[in-house]
């Protein structure tokens, strides 16, 4: 289960006061800025707690999206076993649930994204854009590039 902080909109702790490595703390107050008022994370502890919901939610999405594929590849492995429209019954069931399971991955990774948007430093908050690539990791698996070509995006804007 998912340790979930309880909410408090009051705390402005930095991210280095809360135990954090040096480099992690570097990054978050490279993108929140130390002087951030939700500088905890980059979250308040009540978006704290909605992120962590949607993150678990997410999670067991993803795991729901594995089931699937795993079970439509069974049935395509006994494809010979069964009659043929019972199988493309089954093969279509399958694949609608993982429509709909994709489909709400997405969402939820596009609402936490917007969700975090607020709290981040103006040239930073392009990390946060909606044509990003939806991953598993909700910023995808190079937030270091990423970062800096939102910077370098930032500063070509101003």
């Amino acid at each position: 289960m998912v340790n979930q902080p309880t909410p408090d909109d009051g705390d402005s702790q930095s991210a280095s006061t809360h135990g954090l490595s040096d480099p992690v703390a570097s990054f978050m107050s490279n993108v929140l800025g130390d002087d951030s008022p939700s500088a905890n994370h980059g979250l308040k502890r009540r978006s704290q707690t909605i992120d962590a919901e949607q993150q678990f939610i997410q999670q067991s999405i993803s795991r729901s999206l594995i089931s699937q594929a795993k079970t439509a590849q069974i049935l395509f492995e006994n494809a010979n076993k069964i009659p043929g429209n019972v199988l493309k019954l089954l093969l279509h069931n399958v694949m609608d649930g993982a429509t709909q399971n994709a489909t709400a991955h997405y969402e939820i990774s596009i609402k936490r994204r917007q969700s975090i948007k607020p709290h981040l430093t103006q040239d930073c908050v392009g990390i946060c854009n909606n044509s990003s690539a939806i991953t598993e990791l909700l910023f995808g698996s190079n937030l270091e590039k990423d970062l800096s070509l939102a910077k370098s995006s930032s500063k070509i804007i101003r």
